[in-house]
């Protein structure tokens, strides 16, 4: 989203040029794909679809068309190049971003209806929804086809809680103003956990957006958010291991463990230990801690499992 031809003062002819070029298919928009994973298994549980513009901001490129009333056309066909790829894609979901005014679109509601069970719709806490109960009735549709809903941006916003209680959504996005800096911050920490606690509340689920260490993936691990999505995910296919919490077991330890790691320790160094510990056997359980506390447990069988799949305990919370 880098590198704009045009300022934010540019003539209001070069946007419309712009807006017209993307939607004649001319514009070379680049169609990306980042994966949400769950937090605890791993695993990519959905891929947000994104477009972006080579010339300028996707942002001020969709802001200018809203204001050009272009709005619905542009995203009407960004959303057919993204469902385009998605057909192909083997996620579980595509989650998408789309406006009020544009999910208020007939054409657009039938466009997404064949994919409904597989589409999370975002709607952003920054989008001027008048009337959000109104707005849930028109989209009742889809959710009953099996289309769930994310309030995105949540905590950079200025109506979360009303949307939040209105749409009743099935996701709630922290925002990445929010993530970051979380596990050095208390004060971050706490309106992190106060998002991700009435989510829980409502029956959602929160997804962390923005995650981009490590050390952020633990504390929001702690706090019990469920997904993530971040620059992380591209950084660790080169160093750094993301991890695949499904090998702990979350439930209160055994009394009898043959001894505590750390959850940052690798399952190379918990094996060698538990063997020579063992004589090459292993007995019992290990006790997994993080910051002093014990989080959960794993059997012999259960390290040397993960072991063999190339699993990680490193950057677990």
């Amino acid at each position: 989203m880098t590198g704009y031809v045009f300022s934010s003062d540019a003539a209001e002819s070069d946007w419309e040029l712009e807006v017209r070029t993307a939607l004649s298919g001319a514009g070379d928009l680049e169609t990306v794909f980042q994966p949400i994973r769950g937090l605890w298994s791993g695993e990519v549980i959905a891929v947000e679809g994104l477009i972006h513009s080579p010339r300028v901001g996707s942002g001020q490129l969709f802001s200018h068309a809203s204001m050009l009333g272009l709005e619905v056309s542009l995203e009407t066909a960004t959303l057919g190049r993204l469902l385009d790829w998605f057909v192909v894609l083997r996620s579980p979901r595509l989650s998408i971003n789309v406006t009020p005014g544009a999910l208020a679109d007939g054409a657009i509601r039938e466009m997404l209806a064949p994919y409904a069970d597989r589409i999370i719709l975002e709607v952003s806490e920054r989008s001027f929804v008048p009337e959000p109960r109104e707005f849930a009735a028109e989209i009742v549709d889809l959710r009953n086809l099996g289309a769930e809903l994310a309030l995105d941006n949540a905590g950079a916003g200025f109506g979360g809680l009303r949307l939040l209680l209105a749409l009743e959504p099935e996701w709630v996005k922290l925002d990445r103003a929010v993530v970051s800096g979380l596990s050095g911050s208390a004060d971050r920490a706490a309106l992190a956990a106060a998002f991700v606690e009435i989510s829980h509340d409502v029956g959602a689920r929160a997804i962390a957006v923005g995650v981009e260490e490590v050390d952020e993936l633990s504390a929001l691990a702690e706090l019990g958010v469920e997904a993530w999505q971040g620059f992380l995910d591209v950084k660790s296919a080169s160093s750094v291991e993301i991890p695949v919490a499904k090998i702990v077991n979350r439930e209160p330890s055994p009394l009898e463990t043959d001894f505590v790691v750390e959850l940052g320790s690798s399952l190379d160094l918990v094996l060698a230990r538990w063997m020579s510990r063992n004589s090459g056997v292993g007995t019992g359980y290990v006790a997994v801690q993080s910051r002093g506390e014990i989080v959960g447990h794993m059997s012999f069988d259960e390290v040397v499992r993960a072991h063999l799949q190339g699993s990680k305990l490193a950057g677990l919370a």
